[in-house]
């Protein structure tokens, strides 16, 4: 014990190591009387509450729909969606040059989409409306699109129905705020209007 108060460790230090058993996850236990027996009352788990806390919707299960914002307009109704028609149509008319890609400053040029910063408007989101009569193979540069259409970079468009579902094309990224949708960032060349 003398090697021990002095910090000198001699051999039985490590044949004392070697027998005693090696700490791991599955070894692992709370020691004794550290752990109060859980009560007994209503609930299916740890009693009283139930671990739901105090009263409101938390407790009660009446859980908030997926997309709510807390009042504000929610993100599928404050982004205008732009469908394939649409763009068929400026293509048609000449307005938009399907040779080069198409984004935010073209669409706006060719009158297609209006931009009031005033308001902060932040772009528009491509939807798959007019994909039966949609015709031109295009190159669209987005700011923002889902996993889906992430995957397709460099986003030539050879026709596909998935990836439209959440594709957005942004003015400014800094005046948005999204709704905890999946939306992942994909770097686009320009930088809108």
């Amino acid at each position: 014990m003398a090697g021990l108060v002095r910090g000198t460790a001699g051999p039985w230090a490590l044949d004392l190591l070697q027998a005693l058993p090696r700490v791991s996850l599955a070894n692992l236990k709370p020691n004794p009387g550290s752990r109060k027996p859980e009560r007994r009352q209503r609930g299916q788990r740890r009693g009283r509450k139930c671990g739901r806390g105090h009263k409101g919707e938390r407790q009660r299960g009446t859980r908030l729909r997926l997309g709510f914002e807390g009042g504000q307009t929610p993100f599928y109704l404050r982004i205008p969606k732009y469908g394939l028609n649409r763009l068929q149509y400026l293509i048609d008319l000449g307005r938009v040059d399907p040779t080069q890609p198409i984004d935010l400053t073209q669409l706006v040029n060719g009158r297609g989409v209006t931009i009031q910063p005033s308001k902060k408007d932040c772009g528009v989101q491509l939807v798959e409306k007019g994909a039966d009569t949609f015709k031109a193979k295009v190159n669209i540069e987005v700011q923002l699109a889902s996993e889906e259409w992430a995957a397709l970079r460099p986003f030539p468009l050879e026709f596909s129905i998935i990836p439209f579902r959440s594709c957005l094309i942004v003015a400014n990224q800094n005046e948005c705020r999204w709704a905890g949708l999946a939306l992942l960032s994909a770097w686009s060349g320009s930088k809108g209007c």
